[in-house]
């Protein structure tokens, strides 16, 4: 009767390599034996399990197989596809330079061309003394980036478009010939992108020299143009973070193009270097006005100008910063004497006048300066403070009210309004 009573049993055949089972009993024991199949008489459930075996399982039918060769073959073909793309990318990407980042400085060196061949020349001894010396800069500065495409250029026009095809700040390129018992070397200096501001105009362009054909074949010139042409290219950088107002790398370019400079070079010399090096001690966020003038002295005894207004424009900062305002009205007045037409002079002197309390002679030094240069806003804000100590309001308040509309400087015009309330101005 109590068989009778069971219910039906189901049998689930679970199918795999290995055979296994296991039996669920109603009370949830379970055991273990062979094959798969249902026990009416003792009312068990028998489950055959089976462990599936890879990659055994993969190949046992000819379905499997046919499967299992179509997933590798579009594998293959998948890796094939990323290959292609990726060879059709480099090859792309050496014909193109693609775009450069706004802030990579590239400096492009073309081959020196034999006799002004517009073909790459076959000797390339010339090319590579005057790369290897330029690369020295791209190794000294991450931010610089020396490439030396197999062209030649012979002109500035040629040196601006190619300019633009490698995104690059600066061109060098030349070419020499030889002839009798004499040789010629020319070399071009090109920065048609990002010139800095204060560049010499004496930096660019063409320059051809006559050199003997001992000279030329023992290739003394080219190892001394090749060192001019880096001292050039540092000094170029140098100026580029100046203008940006990053002094300490501008201070590490300069250090390096004055340890290159020739003697007697045509494009820049060592007093140029030397007074941006110093702008750049006082300007730095924490001024070294001491290397400043030292600086500033240096660039007075090299300098081969009838003067040097700029140097000592720049010692009378440099003394001013440190607070010798005697010696800094002195060396004011010296850039002055050198270029009478020295708005920014006048007003460094004006401001080391208000120092010493000599206002009346600050007034005048700023009159001059505003004279000179009439959008002048800080000689404005400067005589508009002499106004407001002397206790002329009217005059000090429009002195404020000037410079607040040629100034954008916020600090400054919250400075200036400050000064404004305190004089009664709303």
């Amino acid at each position: 009767m109590d068989d009778e009573r069971r219910e039906p049993s189901r049998h689930i055949d679970v199918s795999s390599h290995d055979d296994h089972h296991v039996e669920i009993d109603a009370g949830g024991d379970v055991a273990h034996g062979d094959g798969a199949r249902i026990d009416k008489r003792r009312g068990c459930l028998f489950v055959e399990a089976r462990a599936v075996s890879w990659p055994g399982q993969l190949w046992n039918t000819p379905a499997a197989r046919s499967r299992a060769l179509l997933i590798l073959g579009l594998v293959i073909g998948l890796l094939a596809l990323a290959t292609l793309a990726l060879g059709l990318f480099w090859y792309r990407s050496s014909l193109d330079p693609g775009p450069t980042p706004s802030n990579r400085i590239v400096v492009l060196v073309a081959e020196f061309s034999e006799n002004a061949s517009p073909e790459p020349p076959e000797n390339r001894t010339v090319s590579q003394i005057v790369l290897r010396s330029v690369q020295e800069v791209g190794d000294a500065d991450p931010r610089v980036d020396v490439v030396h495409p197999r062209i030649v250029i012979l002109d500035k026009d040629t040196a601006e478009a190619r300019a633009k095809d490698y995104r690059a700040t600066i061109v060098i390129y030349g070419w020499y010939s030889r002839s009798g018992t004499h040789a010629l070397l020319d070399a071009g200096f090109e920065v048609p992108g990002r010139r800095p501001r204060y560049l010499p105009a004496t930096a660019t362009g063409e320059i051809t020299k006559t050199v003997t054909l001992e000279e030329m074949n023992a290739f003394g010139p080219v190892f001394a143009l090749a060192k001019e042409l880096k001292s050039i290219t540092s000094f170029t950088v140098g100026l580029i973070y100046y203008d940006e107002q990053a002094y300490e790398p501008a201070i590490a370019r300069f250090t390096e193009a004055l340890s290159y400079t020739v003697l007697g070079g045509q494009r820049v010399g060592k007093a140029d270097i030397l007074l941006y090096r110093g702008n750049a001690y006082v300007a730095q966020s924490d001024p070294d006005p001491d290397r400043a003038i030292t600086d500033y002295n240096m660039a007075i005894y090299y300098s081969l100008q009838p003067n040097a207004a700029e140097a000592y424009y720049g010692l009378g900062n440099a003394y001013a910063e440190k607070g010798d305002y005697e010696q800094a009205i002195e060396n004011y007045g010296k850039a002055i004497d050198r270029r009478p037409a020295f708005p920014e002079a006048y007003y460094g002197r004006g401001k080391a006048r208000v120092a010493l309390d000599n206002y009346d002679q600050a007034i005048k030094d700023y009159d001059e300066a505003i004279r000179l240069q009439p959008r002048f806003p800080e000689a404005y804000y400067g005589r508009g403070i002499v106004y407001k100590i002397k206790g002329e309001k009217d005059k000090a308040i429009a002195d404020f009210r000037r410079f607040l509309d040629q100034s954008p400087d916020p600090d400054w015009r919250a400075k200036a309004w400050e000064h404004l309330h305190e004089l009664g101005e709303d």
